[in-house]
């Protein structure tokens, strides 16, 4: 953690920072930063509570590989993974994983990692490595758009790609046509400085802060304050990366230059030939903008000044006022006008120094402080200028106070000359005539550690749509509790009504509040027809549901864009609300009632807890009593893990009152228990890779009422026995726990003898185990000691049976021959599931369980369930299909003595069992940079058929895990075209093969194979896809042994399929495995 007070030192241009303050703000910028030092009260840099977010469907060691190969593309100092604790910095030191305002949790919107490109072909390398991952990734230009969300990506744990730290070069300033060319980094302050170093006659348009990128500032469409205060209508030509990759220009750079140069009328012409599609990526997800163009505005005489109104209700003649002036082009520039509110907190001074107290101030107490300002007691301030020649000037300034004059009495005119060197006049006088400030960011002193939002809704210029849309903002702020900052940017027809909330970051209740005020205001004013043009991501969902006109046609359209250009969904998504059909429907949306951030995405998969016999219990509990000792034993199915959790001496809730929440053994580990309603819950409370802390609560009531079986009083003592239980959490469905045992449907209750305990599920220890493969035949027979009693069995598979392949067929049980030893658990049925492709075993058996406590002389029937969760390791390889390198007739696969565990329920779950070939061999490092070889070995061509069918077998072997595939009895075309591969009735393929191809020409001997196959990397739920290609020629009967009828090859043709440059992806699925063994 941080000091308060400590700060980097500030960057400047002059210094080589690209995104740094010039050195004639030098003093400006060091009272800024101190004036931001000295209210703080926390530190920027807060502990991080979890470790990296990763992207949506992966894990990290997948997320690490990924990050590596995208560093071996770009350069490992160039890909930052954002392991570090997140420092909210300042403007001019701003995060590039989060946003710096955060308004919600500051780990809940971060990045993964943070890649910087130097180029547009950088660019396209980083898109194309997103799509073969599947990650998401977010570009900015600076990351300087706070107040709407800053670097922050809408897909927690997407990849930022940082454009400007290494694209920040002005490609081209033309004085002659006053027009520029940018990459993404370049700042107004840098694209101003460079002009006065050139001594150029042009001014550039700046927003309020000078600090953030043309290229972002225009794709957002943000204003300034010039006559080209339009960004967006002043951009002049693109140069696009699409989400596969590939590289647009628009307008007239399109069309190619003499000798391969840049269009000469690039900039000086916006639409060209066609339709005009610039506009489809502005506020969207369609592509990344690494080059744009601009017009620049020639320097002219200019003079500013400001109008105050006296009171709050001189709103609607202001706005009315405005109106005709500007559709006349009386007014100069895109005025501003501000609430007198603004007046105070550009001061830099806090809210305590004008105010006591953490209410809103009151209009009255505002236009009171307002008194000590230097423009005097008012209520509103318009800001202006006006350019031209002297004499133009003078003419619409003289109309332009009779104008307000006369609709508003008690206005006051100012110029900049009328006022203190530190009034803020001053600094719009400058911002007006195209020279960049930092002034603007004095406000965010108003409150301590002051973060901000800005709601921006457009409304028509008319007095009385303005008056609507005011009132409705100002009940909102009074109803939670902000002071309220309006900012409006008022042209001829509609008006940016820019409505700013300042909030302590390190209070969460009020960033809550803020948040609540936010989506209120969203839909009140939509109700009135009044839309945001431009909005905070986390509001960019609701707000884009309310321009739902026609069922949502607009919103629609943009779906349909989105899912042509972007169909792997990696580009921003989630931005303006557009979603890709990959996360479109699947919980990542916001909307009105996402006060806190939720889990975003898919569900959590929650963990399901079954409480196993005997452990849940109360006992030393006094008849009567409120208090006793609880005990529970569980099994967590999400982690595969069993757990004890106790309790001594604990409120059992009295009648009436609720259960309490006890902290029991196990860390983060809560349970209740009520006596008077046999209810029971468990929460568990951790932390997963990619989300942050959840809360899982299981409940459900025990039904069994105080006398029933499994309760016994003695000597004044309670004791109860419930077991066997599964409970699935959920916050608002209370389950039903049903009674112990739960494979004993319909079966009376009788448990006083507790016949079977946990100790008592038996466990079998196999004992030499042969299998024999003779030919066709497979036969498997092995001794097995179950170790609940002792007794030794054995178990053979009859003569007639086959064992049936899972790559074909599901495993289906086979009665075993066994024997059937005496005793007081008596064995009833064996059966035994084997499959000879992958050597996995699996046991089940039936016993009868005599309850010498119950009455009657019949058994209870009691199952038990083991698998051997390893693969045998056979005395050689059992390559697919059972084949041998050298394939003798016979061989056995033996197995040391072996433990499997037995289960006394059929719902449990049970160990994964592998289900591949490649064990743990299938990794990406395994498959890259190897050669798969194709082994013909019998290319079957009909010599008096030339071009006819013909039937190929083939192994493929790839010397990374060693694994080789049989691929047998292929129907061949040999026509020289692509067709999929099939096999006849007696062949067979590999089913981990997604898809085969091949073509064959028997004229030519050219033969080609196309595979993709799945392996899964060592994590089941996330396989990853390659892909390989090979092309060669065999020599016409090359090395083979003639027949009457065929050409046949025998011998290896030494096809190789390489896969060197690897294509694979996470699928974020369980991948399809072909048939399944009943447990996986």
């Amino acid at each position: 953690m941080g000091s308060i007070t400590e700060s980097k030192p500030i960057p400047y241009i002059e210094e080589g920072v690209y995104s740094g303050a010039p050195s004639r703000l030098r003093e400006e910028a060091d009272k800024t930063l101190s004036t931001l030092l000295s209210n703080r009260t926390v530190p920027t840099t807060q502990p991080r509570k979890h470790g990296v977010r990763l992207p949506p469907d992966t894990n990290t060691e997948l997320f690490e590989l990924a990050i590596k190969d995208l560093q071996a593309k770009i350069g490992a100092e160039n890909v930052e993974v954002n392991d570090k604790d997140l420092d909210d910095g300042w403007y001019m030191d701003h995060p590039k994983t989060h946003d710096a305002m955060h308004i919600t949790d500051q780990e809940e919107l971060v990045a993964s990692a943070v890649v910087y490109p130097s180029s547009t072909e950088d660019v396209q390398t980083i898109v194309r490595w997103a799509n073969e991952t599947g990650y998401p990734l977010y570009p900015i230009s600076l990351g300087r758009n706070l107040g709407y969300g800053g670097s922050a990506p809408r897909v927690p744990g997407g990849i930022v790609v940082d454009l400007g730290k290494r694209m920040h070069k002005i490609l081209n300033i033309d004085g002659d046509n006053a027009s520029c060319v940018v990459e993404p980094g370049v700042t107004y302050f840098r694209l101003y400085e460079e002009i006065q170093a050139r001594g150029l006659p042009l001014w550039i348009d700046t927003p309020d802060l000078g600090g953030g990128s043309l290229l972002g500032n225009a794709m957002d469409r943000g204003v300034g304050y010039t006559p080209y205060g339009d960004h967006w209508a002043m951009h002049c030509g693109m140069e696009v990366v699409l989400p596969n990759g590939e590289l647009l220009r628009t307008g007239m750079g399109a069309m190619p230059g003499p000798d391969g140069a840049d269009n000469p009328t690039w900039q000086s012409f916006q639409n060209a030939f066609g339709p005009q599609v610039d506009g489809i990526f502005s506020q969207s997800n369609f592509g990344i903008v690494t080059k744009m163009g601009f017009h620049l505005m020639p320097a002219t005489n200019n003079q500013s000044y400001c109008i105050t109104f006296p009171d709050d209700d001189d709103f609607e003649a202001i706005v009315d006022t405005i109106r005709p002036l500007a559709q006349q082009r009386i007014l100069g520039n895109i005025p501003q006008l501000r609430h007198i509110i603004q007046e105070l907190s550009v001061t830099g001074r806090s809210k305590s120094s004008f105010h006591s107290g953490s209410k809103p101030m009151t209009r009255e107490e505002i236009r009171a402080a307002s008194g000590s300002l230097p423009l005097g007691e008012c209520s509103w301030v318009f800001y202006g200028t006006q350019y031209g020649p002297p004499e133009t000037i003078n003419q619409q300034l003289a109309i332009i106070k009779a104008a307000f004059s006369s609709a508003i009495p008690g206005s006051r005119f100012f110029v900049p000359e009328d006022v203190p060197q530190d009034h803020y006049l001053h600094s719009r006088a400058k911002v007006c005539a195209g020279t960049p400030v930092l002034r603007e960011l004095d406000w965010l002193n108003w409150l301590p550690n002051g973060g901000h939002i800005a709601f921006s809704p457009i409304a028509p210029t008319r007095g009385s749509d303005a008056r609507v849309l005011h009132e409705i903002l100002k009940a909102a702020y009074a109803r939670h509790g902000f002071d309220m900052f309006s900012t409006l940017c008022v042209a001829g027809r509609e008006m940016h009504y820019i409505a700013e909330i300042v909030y302590d970051r390190s209070d969460e209740k009020m960033k809550h509040r803020a948040v609540r005020l936010v989506r209120e205001m969203i839909d009140e004013c939509a109700a009135k027809g009044f839309g945001e043009y431009r909005t905070h991501l986390l509001f960019a969902d609701q707000v884009a549901r309310t321009y739902n006109w026609n069922n949502q046609a607009l919103m629609r359209f943009n779906e349909t864009l989105k899912d042509a250009l972007d169909p792997n969904g990696i580009l921003a998504p989630g931005r303006s609300g557009i979603w890709p059909q990959k996360y479109r429907g699947k919980g990542w949306e916001l909307g009105a009632e996402d006060i806190e951030m939720k889990h975003l995405g898919p569900k959590m998969e929650a963990p399901e807890w079954y409480l196993y016999d005997p452990n849940y219990t109360i006992f030393n509990y006094t008849t009567g009593g409120t208090r006793g000792d609880v005990g529970v034993g569980a099994y967590n199915v999400a982690t595969n893990q069993t757990f004890d959790c106790y309790a001594g001496d604990v409120d059992l809730a009295r009648p009436g009152d609720a259960p309490e929440w006890h902290n029991c053994s196990v860390p983060d580990t809560e349970f209740s228990f009520s006596l008077d309603t046999n209810s029971f819950g468990l929460r568990q409370r951790w932390i997963c890779d990619n989300a942050p802390q959840y809360t899982f609560l299981a409940n459900g009531t025990v039904e069994l009422p105080d006398t029933a079986l499994g309760c016994n009083t003695e000597s004044g003592q309670k004791w109860c026995l419930y077991g066997g239980n599964t409970i699935r959490p959920g916050l608002t469905s209370p389950l039903t726990i049903r009674p112990f045992p739960p494979w004993l449907p319909g079966s009376p209750y009788e448990y006083p003898d507790r016949c079977v305990e946990r100790s008592d599920y038996p466990t079998w220890e196999i004992r030499a185990l042969v299998y024999e493969h003779q030919g066709a035949a497979q036969i498997l027979s092995f001794n097995y000691t179950n170790m609940m009693n002792g007794i030794v069995s054995s178990c053979s598979l009859p003569v007639n049976e086959t064992l049936t392949r899972a790559t074909s067929h599901l495993p289906r049980w086979i009665s075993c021959n066994a024997s059937s030893p005496s005793g007081s658990r008596e064995i009833s049925d064996t059966f035994v599931q084997f499959d000879a492709d992958y050597g996995i075993l699996a046991l089940k058996q039936s016993w009868k369980c005599h309850d010498n406590n119950v009455n009657d002389d019949e058994p209870e029937d009691y199952h038990g369930l083991g698998y051997l969760v390893k693969p045998l390791q056979c005395s050689e390889r059992v390559q697919y299909g059972g084949e041998m390198s050298g394939s003798p007739a016979n061989y056995t696969c033996t197995l040391p003595t072996t433990n499997i565990s037995g289960y006394a329920s059929y719902d449990l779950p049970l160990p994964v069992v592998p289900h591949t070939l490649y064990t743990d061999s299938c990794t990406l490092n395994s498959m890259n940079n190897t050669v798969l070889r194709l082994q013909a070995y019998a290319f079957d061509f009909p010599a008096d058929t030339p071009g006819g069918p013909a039937t190929a077998s083939f192994t493929v072997s790839n010397p990374g895990p060693g694994d080789i595939y049989a691929i047998q009895d292929i129907p061949l075309q040999a026509d020289g075209q692509w067709h999929a591969c099939a096999t006849d009735t007696a062949g067979s393929m590999p089913w981990q093969l997604q898809s085969c191809a091949y073509f064959l020409n028997s004229t030519s001997g050219s033969i080609g194979f196309k595979f993709q196959w799945y392996c899964d990397d060592r994590d089941p739920f996330h396989a990853i896809l390659f892909t390989a290609n090979a092309r060669g020629t065999l020599s016409a009967c090359r090395n083979a042994v003639r027949t009457n009828t065929a050409c046949q090859y025998s011998s290896p043709v030494g096809l190789e399929l390489d896969i060197a440059n690897v294509s694979w992806q996470s699928t974020g699925e369980p991948m399809n495995r072909g048939p399944e063994w009943p447990w996986v």
